[in-house]
């Protein structure tokens, strides 16, 4: 995404094909698999924080942030009422930690 934002900046081409398909196998680089118990690794918010900072500025980057830690806590009530609070607590505890809130306002 961060290509094609820059590339359009820029005022290069980008192309949508709605007809293309891409198949990501089991999330093999990134170790994210669908379902997975585990944590997606430190550098996936890491990046997500400085993609959103870079091309959007630090108060959308604050919004998102903050629609990710408010989403993770609806889902992370759910799952206690459903007595499944584990790895949706281990999620909101981590999108709070990896969170502009938290790692800090600096240019990234």
């Amino acid at each position: 995404m961060d290509y094609c934002l820059s590339a359009r900046r820029k005022g290069w081409q980008t192309w949508y094909v709605p007809e293309s398909r891409v198949v990501h196998l089991e999330g093999a680089s990134s170790g994210i698999r669908e379902g997975a118990k585990t944590l997606p690794p430190e550098y996936w918010f890491v990046a997500r924080r400085r993609y959103f900072r870079k091309n959007y500025g630090l108060a959308y980057a604050a919004l998102v942030d903050a629609a990710l830690i408010c989403g993770c806590m609806a889902g992370w009530f759910y799952a206690m009422i459903r007595r499944r609070s584990g790895s949706k607590a281990m999620l909101l505890k981590a999108a709070i930690r990896y969170s502009v809130f938290a790692a800090g306002f600096r240019n990234l």
